[in-house]
């Protein structure tokens, strides 16, 4: 299993480092010493796009195996377009993929 981290900031003064560093955090606390694979994805300034359209998000899309979690901060930093959360969540749950929100 990869973890496939995903990290979204919607204006030029936030910064992806803080939601980066929770989401390794976690998989650090999860896993102890053992090492685990992880690839990260990041968008920045989207606050206008969805979730299919943005650039960092289209490829974890393309990116995704059977068995892969997507782990991000929050469940907003997806999508916060009900549509698409909603073709996102059943896109993921028909590709067997799991996600954490921490």
């Amino acid at each position: 299993m990869r973890y496939l981290i995903y990290l979204r900031v919607s204006t030029k003064e936030q910064d992806n480092r803080s939601q980066e560093d929770a989401c390794m955090n976690y998989l650090r606390s999860k896993h102890g010493n053992d090492p685990f694979e992880y690839l990260v994805f990041a968008d920045k300034i989207t606050s206008k796009k969805g979730v299919f359209t943005r650039t960092g998000s289209r490829q974890l899309l393309k990116t995704m195996q059977p068995g892969d979690t997507i782990v991000c901060i929050r469940i907003d930093r997806l999508s916060r377009i009900p549509e698409d959360s909603t073709k996102l969540l059943a896109d993921l749950e028909r590709r067997k993929i799991n996600i954490i929100a921490i």
